[in-house]
């Protein structure tokens, strides 16, 4: 017994200067990569400002807000995100939870007897006191790391409450851009039905062309499978909207018949506020702290445990304070062998922590590039519609004067088919660009990260309210 307990005593005491001289020392600055941003944006002419916030108001249409609200209810995507959410606040609970004491309550009775027909009682019941002294920061880290990543899936539900918002408003541009095309597609279907009742009357009276009436009939049959073609397209479109706000998708949804006016310019406020505005890059740098916390916590679960443990209750064949016994202890757990399990923990945490970098700098660099792409698409539609309006306006006149002179019977069909196409072909275009340049205004709403219409609070687990400095945290950990 007494080389048993030598033996024992040496290697605790092995253990313990073997832990101290590879001790973790205090968490490091984050070796962040730089992330390149301009002091501002290169697309942005004319658009200096604040961000905009609630901007799903600046369109003024109280069905598209009706429909967002509906979204933000009944969306699916939504309801898998906030239930990340509360996962992950139950983690941070669960890991700070580790940090305090835990006391149990044990009770147990039962009986004997013997051949003799004698039989005993017993019972018995106490507590049972537990706790870890976080000498190392080891459990600390782990709540910090749990704690980042609660407020982090917040910012995630906020990022998908806005993409959303974003998408709905999107399929909404979308099903009215649809829902004019398939009337103006219904109106020229009627013009070359028109046409060719026309080139039929004169081939009657032997004042037409074989060729003529031929050209016409092919082209009514093509302009009548387009029709079909722009009805099928609207129809997808409103599905996926009714999809989008939690409904069954039936292709039934009342859409607007006009698109609203486009709002003024949105202000884009400054590349640098970009990173501390927009949810998902919020998310990423949380996610760095926390990687940075669970390195931390690897490395402090090399390093040998301290626990306090008590015990006190009674055990007896009657509840008699008399027999009430208790104990009071202290144990101390150092790895010694793991075959390098441990080790193998803090490179898996370590290679982690870099990831998250390079998400970080990858999220960021595409948040920024899309703010650039956004206003310089701004830019080319202004520009194409300008030009888009001109054509319109030109052939339109055209195709009058062509109309003219065949009703004159001073022009051929083919003539006034071939203007009328382009004609057709320039008035679908400029209805096209129209809810283009809607759809992008909210595709650069999406990518500056101003909240769309709803109160920008987020309750993280440790009481935050946007997210950003969660815990006392800065971005670096």
């Amino acid at each position: 017994m007494i080389i048993r307990s030598t033996i024992l005593a040496s290697l605790v005491a092995a253990s313990i200067a073997t832990s101290a001289c590879s001790r973790p020392n205090e968490p490091e600055e984050a070796p962040r990569e730089s992330v390149e941003v301009a002091e501002a944006w290169s697309a942005g002419a004319g658009t200096q400002g604040e961000v905009q916030n609630n901007w799903l108001a600046t369109f003024n249409d109280q069905t598209l807000i009706a429909l967002v609200n509906e979204a933000m209810e009944h969306n699916a995507d939504l309801g898998l995100a906030a239930a990340r959410t509360a996962e992950a606040r139950a983690r941070a609970i669960k890991a700070g939870a580790n940090l305090k004491p835990t006391v149990d309550l044990a009770l147990g009775g039962g009986a004997s007897g013997g051949s003799s027909g004698s039989s005993s009682n017993t019972f018995s019941g106490g507590l049972q006191f537990n706790w870890e002294i976080d000498v190392w920061d080891r459990l600390g880290s782990a709540e910090q790391a749990a704690t980042l990543d609660a407020v982090a899936a917040e910012a995630d539900l906020r990022a998908a409450r806005q993409s959303i918002a974003a998408q709905v408003a999107t399929a909404w541009f979308l099903a009215i851009t649809t829902q004019r095309t398939v009337k103006l597609s219904t109106s020229i279907v009627e013009s070359y039905q028109s046409t060719l009742n026309a080139v039929q009357t004169r081939a009657d009276a032997g004042q037409a062309q074989p060729m003529d009436l031929e050209l016409a009939k092919a082209e009514l049959a093509t302009n009548q499978a387009k029709l079909a073609s722009d009805k099928g397209a609207f129809d997808d479109a409103v599905r996926s909207l009714e999809v989008l706000v939690g409904r069954y998708p039936k292709a039934e949804l009342d859409v607007a018949t006009a698109l609203p006016a486009l709002p003024p310019p949105a202000p884009a406020g400054l590349p640098s506020d970009l990173l501390e505005r927009r949810p998902d890059i919020v998310a990423a740098d949380r996610r760095v702290a926390s990687a940075f916390n669970s390195v931390q916590s690897a490395k402090a679960a090399k390093m040998p445990r301290f626990a306090i443990t008590a015990d006190g209750g009674f055990a007896s064949g009657s509840v008699d304070p008399g027999s009430a016994i208790w104990s009071l202890g202290a144990n101390l757990v150092g790895p010694l062998i793991d075959g390098g399990r441990l080790d193998a923990e803090v490179q898996i945490t370590e290679a982690q922590q870099q990831a998250a970098l390079a998400n970080y700098v990858k999220v960021a660099q595409d948040a920024l590039n899309e703010v650039e792409t956004a206003l310089a698409g701004e830019s080319v539609i202004r520009s194409r519609l300008g030009f888009i309006e001109s054509s319109t306006a030109e052939f339109g006149k055209a195709a009058e004067i062509a109309q003219k002179q065949f009703d004159a019977g001073v022009s051929d069909v083919l003539n006034l088919n071939q203007v009328l196409r382009q004609s057709f072909q320039s008035e679908t275009q400029l209805l096209a660009l129209q809810g283009e340049q809607l759809i992008q205004r909210v595709i650069l709403h999406a990518s500056l990260g101003g909240d769309f219409g709803e109160e920008r609070v987020v309750e993280g687990t440790d009481g935050a309210t946007d997210g950003t400095e969660a815990a006392g945290e800065s971005s670096q950990p």
